[in-house]
């Protein structure tokens, strides 16, 4: 008899991890443009500039990400990146972003004012 309920609390068990696909509501959200761009500049930036709110950068020349916010706004930043992105610029090697790439890059920079 033990052995029954033992059984039974398993097989209930099983079929209710079976059942336990989390709903719609409580999925994680997909990843914001700021999280997509903080992600690309630790990936593709981190490697000569400081990308988050404090540090220097590796490279003399690469501004820090956090003082980009005070020389370009969103728009501004897209077409610089844009014109220094295929050819290079200085010590930049040249690099392709994808127009989304460039947008979440701006969006996380934006971030970096925000208190």
């Amino acid at each position: 008899m033990t052995s029954r309920l033992i059984l039974l609390a398993m097989i209930a068990a099983i079929a209710g991890c079976a059942t336990t696909a989390q709903s719609p509501a409580t999925q994680p959200a997909p990843f914001t443009a700021i999280e997509r761009g903080q992600a690309l500049a630790e990936r593709r930036c981190s490697g000569c500039h400081a990308v988050g709110l404090t540090g220097q950068s590796a490279q003399t020349m690469a501004p820090p990400f956090r003082d980009l916010g005070l020389r370009y706004n969103a728009i501004s930043f897209e077409r610089r990146m844009a014109d220094l992105t295929s050819p290079g610029h200085h010590e930049m090697p040249p690099m392709r972003l994808e127009r989304n790439e460039v947008r979440d890059l701006a969006a996380y920079i934006d971030s970096l004012d925000d208190p």
